[in-house]
């Protein structure tokens, strides 16, 4: 489709969480083709424990935006339409959500305060892990690395993270069963059962 980009946006929340990120989803899906959701991860916070444990979800939209009027005129609109207000000294805060533009086609670029491919994605399984699950074999565009081994070079770092299959944001949730398989059973468990075990008749 001429004139249109693939991104990739993470979403994370820590305020009414499951709340944030369902409506965070649903705006986009107003404003962008939704391609694809992957599941919801819990992470613990970053920097402080005294809040609660984050929620986060990555997602694969089609646009006609570039990157910067993206984050713009669609992602920073979605945030404040939600309660999100950003401030200097809020690093690690809690908030009510967070979309940050993080791939964009092949693209390397240098914003004011922001880049793409968001370093990030390097360093927190809580970003690589959902992004995994949207797109395995995507290329890195600056290490030139898949997604999929970004993601399991990640699996023992802090903030501990673990799947939550129970919380569904869209029907457009579409994981990759192959990366999912490929995770520590300890990240899988629900209410003592391996994921695995339920992964032939659980909807996805």
């Amino acid at each position: 489709m001429s004139g249109q980009s693939l991104a990739y946006i993470c979403i994370g929340s820590n305020i009414a969480p499951a709340v944030h990120l369902f409506d965070a989803v649903a705006m986009l899906s107003g404003c962008c083709q939704l391609l694809a959701v992957s599941h919801v991860w819990e992470s613990s916070p970053v920097g402080s424990v005294r809040q609660l444990p984050f929620l986060n979800a990555a997602v694969l939209v089609r646009t006609a935006h570039g990157a910067a009027s993206l984050r713009s005129e669609v992602l920073r609109p979605i945030e404040r339409a939600l309660g999100r207000r950003r401030a200097w000294d809020e690093k690690n805060a809690p908030r009510t959500v967070d979309l940050d533009l993080v791939l964009f086609d092949s693209e390397v670029i240098e914003g004011d305060g922001w880049r793409v491919p968001d370093p990030a994605i390097l360093k927190h399984n809580f970003l690589a892990i959902p992004l995994a699950e949207l797109d395995p074999e995507y290329i890195h565009p600056t290490v030139h690395r898949c997604l999929g081994e970004i993601a399991h070079s990640l699996f023992g770092n802090r903030p501990s993270i673990k799947l939550r299959p129970e919380l569904r944001l869209s029907p457009y949730c579409a994981p990759s069963l192959k990366f999912i398989r490929s995770l520590p059973a300890q990240m899988l468990e629900l209410r003592n059962r391996s994921l695995l075990q339920l992964v032939e008749y659980l909807p996805w």
